[in-house]
């Protein structure tokens, strides 16, 4: 209609008119500065992590699973099997959920079957080393036994230490907003910039109980 196209004119009229102005384009390039220091302070704090990152986890053949019981006291030929299986995977760090290792008697039945060099069980959780290089250092923090940090270490210093958090949180909803709210509690996550403080890399693994998509 003739109003649209008149309404249209006058936009187009009013840009060009602020095209010209000093103080529009200066505040044009005011916007271009702020977003190229931005940029920068990006490119800063990226070259501050990489040496973090550099030579920890990348070196260390890890993998986790949820093992539904491991032991299977109802079934040991089958828990020997998938445990032979899992050392046939060649992997230097194993995490477990769901491990139900519930005394250390089935700890140290466990640790034996995988051929451990080092271990950390909870009843929930297990972060076990099949490699001789590389030790399992458990921290002092528990999340009531579904969440069990180590500090993981090699022996000819060939990556970094790094922190490793190894999580099974409650499959119903208030338990595991509780659970969550517990884990951000612990003080590695408490006022830390990992950008400025020296803190070691963490390399964060495990069942989180959380659909992306229902959840969305």
């Amino acid at each position: 209609t003739a109003d649209t196209k008149l309404f249209y004119e006058v936009r187009l009229l009013w840009f060009l008119l602020l095209s010209n102005d000093e103080t529009w384009k200066a505040a044009k390039e005011e916007r271009k500065k702020r977003k190229a220091e931005k940029q920068a302070l990006k490119n800063e704090k990226k070259k501050r992590l990489l040496p973090l990152l550099k030579g920890t986890a990348m070196l260390a053949v890890a993998a986790m699973l949820n093992s539904r019981s491991l032991p299977k006291l109802s079934n040991p030929e089958t828990s020997s099997s998938f445990i032979r299986y899992l050392r046939q995977l060649k992997c230097d760090i194993l995490c477990f959920q769901e491990a139900n290792a519930s005394s250390e008697d089935i700890q140290t039945t466990l640790n034996v079957k995988l051929q451990a060099h080092s271990s950390y069980w909870t009843a929930h959780c297990g972060i076990v080393s099949l490699n001789s290089a590389i030790t399992v250092h458990p921290a002092l923090a528990n999340i009531d036994d579904r969440g069990i940090i180590c500090r993981i270490t090699h022996i000819n210093d060939s990556f970094d230490p790094f922190m490793l958090l190894n999580i099974y949180a409650p499959a119903q909803p208030r338990p595991r907003e509780l659970f969550y709210a517990s884990m951000l509690n612990l003080p590695m996550f408490q006022n830390v910039d990992p950008f400025e403080s020296p803190v070691a890399p963490m390399l964060i693994v495990g069942d989180f109980n959380y659909h992306a998509v229902m959840y969305d």
